[in-house]
């Protein structure tokens, strides 16, 4: 495939020694050189004032990848950042079981194709197969069979329609006229959150079925769906209205409440994700409240803001790396600049 993206020099290291480390991307100014605290949010002064971050990924050698404006930026050791590409606006980043990374760039005038996918971990960048004009949503791999990958995308009059690789990203195709917020069970079943309820699909995309009206509906706006690695049909949801879970796959729903509350804000459940190797943890992100850990797979939760300030605290995106270190970002919304802020696990 030709050749479409290429690095940068690599951005400032502000740290030079491994930690047990949990990172957040976070829209605010981060003053002075950081020092970290158990505990306590940093900033590490990673971005400039021209930087949207939004959502991130991983592969499984631990490279980090973070969707930005000006672009994606790439850790290969999670500390020390360099910018990838050339300035497009990317939405958000995936990463597949074989490491293939997928960025979604936002469709302006000046704009390459919708889709542009890295086989070499970021190094150099092809355009995807999905048509000009389709505006991506989300990318999931499929974890119970290496190379199938999902992909929603809505078109120029907001139609959702869903794709699907079997080679790894080379190549996507339509597979149905279905949108709504994606997520692929362990079993292989594909859930997509609707305003009109939770829908499923046992092949492939093909076709689904309705399988409960509640959590979702007109008035809740689902934002994300979390699934279990350990346990299909266990899922978590979030709304704009709430936190639900299901352990049957839709069919009946509990509401969990982690006791977020906010006078001036409106709290939007935004999005979740698990400790790789430790599935009863996640961690979420809440706007209006900032970050939540649960350690029982979503039963309790704690806020884990102790260095983020404000009276809206705002994120938008959040995901878990794995490895040695446990390491978090998140996309929060503020006043000030883009940054990325530290957290270092007590």
């Amino acid at each position: 495939m030709k050749e479409e993206w290429r690095t940068e020099p690599p951005m400032r290291k502000v740290m030079n020694r491994p930690s047990p480390w949990l990172l957040a991307s976070i829209f605010a100014c981060g003053c002075g050189n950081p020092e970290l605290v158990a505990g306590r949010w940093v900033d590490l002064q990673q971005t400039d004032s021209h930087a949207v971050l939004r959502n991130l990924a991983a592969s499984s050698d631990g490279r980090v990848f973070v969707a930005t404006r000006p672009g994606v930026l790439r850790s290969r050791d999670r500390l020390g950042f360099e910018r990838l590409g050339e300035g497009w606006d990317v939405a958000l980043v995936a990463v597949d079981r074989q490491d293939h990374v997928y960025a979604a760039v936002e469709q302006y005038e000046q704009s390459p194709e919708p889709l542009r996918i890295s086989f070499d971990g970021g190094d150099t960048w092809a355009a995807g197969t999905v048509p000009a004009g389709i505006t991506v949503k989300g990318i999931v791999a499929d974890p119970s069979a290496s190379g199938r990958v999902y992909l929603v995308g809505d078109d120029s009059v907001g139609q959702g329609n869903l794709y699907r690789s079997d080679d790894g990203g080379a190549n996507f195709a339509r597979i149905s006229d279905w949108g709504g917020v994606l997520a692929v069970d362990g079993d292989g079943a594909i859930y997509l959150a609707r305003y009109d309820g939770l829908w499923r699909s046992d092949d492939q995309g093909v076709t689904f079925l309705l399988q409960s009206a509640e959590p979702a509906g007109a008035n809740l706006s689902p934002r994300f769906v979390l699934t279990d690695p350990g346990n299909a049909g266990h899922l978590i949801v979030g709304t704009q209205d709430g936190l639900y879970t299901t352990t049957d796959g839709g069919a009946t729903w509990s509401r969990t409440d982690p006791g977020v509350t906010s006078s001036s804000c409106s709290v939007i459940y935004q999005n979740a994700a698990r400790v790789p190797g430790s599935p009863s943890e996640i961690y979420m992100a809440v706007n209006a409240a900032g970050i939540y850990h649960s350690a029982d797979n979503g039963l309790t939760w704690e806020a884990k803001n102790n260095g983020l300030t404000g009276e809206c605290i705002n994120p938008l995106g959040i995901g878990v790396v794995a490895g040695t270190d446990v390491v978090v970002y998140a996309t929060i919304l503020g006043t000030g600049r883009d940054a990325i802020f530290a957290f270092l696990a007590e």
